[in-house]
């Protein structure tokens, strides 16, 4: 069962730190290579959930400690869109290759986040912030949410989340206006060009 407590210490140089749990007044060491997601660093303050095991002294020590997925505002909005997107399949024969666009989109989103989440960290090549709202547009922005919430990349950058919102906010827009008979009809056309397209390469 996991344990939900605080990052009360850490020693990046080092790669360790000390995890403190409400109403209790043990330290617990943990080391980076004891951390999910490896490529953000621990925050003093940060709450974490993780589990009990005895290092080789016979002490406690914090294994599988990971930053627990925040259920807020962001990520009602993908569940919902997902529940709109599921029940148009089903209920208004929206096309099915619709819905697995959004999740191949979001996936590649949430690859590129990561991979932008670890070059930050090592000092790598960067994923250009233009082509991350290009593919949240295109999207791949429930992707994006789900690494914002999860990675905690890009998250708390003002400039960013404003463009990120405004392409979430297109982006339905379309998916709103495939559900009249005009936009139902060019979907359509675009589908079959893409299938066309697809079989020609």
């Amino acid at each position: 069962m996991a344990i939900v407590g605080k990052v009360a210490e850490w020693n990046d140089l080092k790669g360790y730190g000390f995890i403190t749990v409400e109403n209790q007044a043990i330290r617990i060491f943990f080391h980076i290579t004891d951390v999910s997601g490896r490529a953000q660093r621990p925050r003093i303050n940060e709450r974490v959930q993780f589990s009990l095991a005895k290092d080789s002294s016979g002490g406690l020590r914090a294994v599988k400690v990971e930053r627990p997925i925040v259920f807020n505002f962001s990520m009602a909005i993908v569940i919902w869109f997902s529940t709109i997107m599921v029940s148009s399949v089903w209920l208004f024969d929206y096309p099915v290759i619709m819905l697995l666009y959004y999740l191949m989109a979001s996936a590649v989103t949430y690859s590129l986040y990561g991979y932008d989440k670890t070059a930050e960290a090592t000092g790598g090549w960067r994923i250009p912030e233009t082509l991350l709202h290009v593919i949240s547009v295109m999207g791949g922005w429930p992707g994006a949410i789900l690494a914002q919430s999860i990675l905690q990349h890009k998250s708390r950058v003002p400039v960013f989340m404003f463009i990120f919102w405004l392409t979430l906010l297109i982006n339905f827009l379309l998916f709103c206006w495939t559900l009249t008979p005009q936009g139902e009809l060019e979907l359509q056309v675009f589908i079959q060009k893409a299938i066309a397209f697809s079989h020609f390469y």
